[in-house]
């Protein structure tokens, strides 16, 4: 298995609501690296990274995400998908 390690964004803005926002898509980034170094693509951890994902996507559109943000969120997702599929 490939792993795909994400670095977690800078919560140093100056900007409360951007710190704010970035701290929250890190805990996915976070759940995301784990996944693959500690559980080591464990099918059930996945699942919970991509419900982590699917809720960060959600507090997102209402507490103003970037798209950038959203598309991390994506890939995250996307990557996980591709290998519990592969895991199965």
């Amino acid at each position: 298995m490939n792993f795909k390690l994400i670095e977690e964004l800078d919560t140093d803005t100056d900007i409360d609501w951007w710190n704010s926002n970035r701290e929250r898509v890190n805990a996915v980034i976070r759940a995301f690296n784990d996944w693959q170094t500690i559980h080591r693509f464990d099918q059930w951890e996945g699942k919970v990274t991509i419900a982590k994902a699917e809720a960060c996507e959600r507090y997102g559109e209402s507490h103003d995400f970037s798209g950038w943000q959203y598309e991390i969120l994506e890939e995250i997702k996307e990557f996980v998908r591709n290998n519990i599929d592969d895991s199965e």
